[in-house]
């Protein structure tokens, strides 16, 4: 995998076992080849490629996790504090 260009990680030949669709499965499995990279906040430009495998092809699965809070979900806290607000104001 690399990020900006920069060579960040590789990940080691998957072994043989079973198929799983699920990804949380598949990453704590042996059976599965996986990594995992925690970057700052900031842009980046990341490639991820498969230069060989032992079984002619595979898939993979890519998860990009933001620390940034959604806009519902901030309304639902700005619902909660406005309430909590209404109540003590009340009391």
């Amino acid at each position: 995998m690399f990020v900006n260009s920069v060579l960040a990680f590789t990940t080691s030949a998957p072994g043989a076992g079973s198929f799983t669709g699920d990804p949380d499965v598949a990453f704590a499995s042996g059976y599965y080849s996986a990594g995992s990279l925690l970057l700052a906040a900031g842009n980046y430009s990341i490639d991820i490629f498969a230069n060989q495998s032992p079984f002619g092809g595979g898939g993979s699965y890519v998860e990009i996790e933001s620390a940034i809070p959604l806009p519902g979900t901030l309304a639902l806290v700005g619902l909660g504090l406005a309430g909590l607000g209404l109540r003590r104001r009340a009391a």
